[in-house]
């Protein structure tokens, strides 16, 4: 039932053609309505409910899934690697601070252990040493001719192991 008809609007001279199969516009230009079809609501409903009883077809549309796959892998390879960062950022900080702490307890101990050694240093009476050495244990100071001397040319020490000749 497809009825073409032709009018002519006055206001713009313009001359329109439509048809009735035209369901898309529901404006009708001019005063002359089209025939309802009466068969459209029941060939609508048949439509639609054969598509909605057709098995549902794994139609292949030739899209890869590969990009989706591979920013996915991306995203999860930026977030373990976001989170080992910040765990090791937050170990570098712990382990800034026990050092700032160790450094802080090693210059307290060495105050500590250079304000005993000045105790040590203060509380030796070197007359009194000497006072036992010579008249208790009968130690005398060495002649010119015990004294040797001995030249060291590396900077190590020396340790004496036999006693050194004339």
């Amino acid at each position: 039932m497809s009825r073409h008809y032709e009018e002519t609007n006055n206001r713009n001279n313009r001359t329109y053609n439509r048809s009735t199969s035209s369901r898309s516009n529901g404006y009708v230009y001019g005063s002359a309505a089209l025939d309802y079809d009466r068969n459209y609501e029941q060939r609508r409903h048949r439509e639609y409910s054969r598509e909605a009883q057709r098995p549902e077809q794994n139609t292949q549309t030739g899209v890869s899934h590969f990009p989706l796959v591979l920013v996915t892998g991306m995203l999860v390879f930026l977030t373990v690697a976001v989170i080992y960062y910040v765990q090791l950022m937050a170990g570098v900080s712990t382990t800034n601070n026990n050092i700032s702490s160790m450094q802080n307890q090693i210059k307290t101990l060495k105050t500590a252990n250079d304000q005993r050694y000045e105790e040590i240093n203060s509380s030796i009476n070197f007359d009194q040493i000497k006072e036992i050495a010579i008249n208790e244990l009968g130690m005398k100071y060495a002649d010119a001719d015990q004294v040797g001397t001995y030249s060291n040319e590396s900077d190590d020490y020396v340790h004496q192991v036999n006693e050194v000749g004339k």
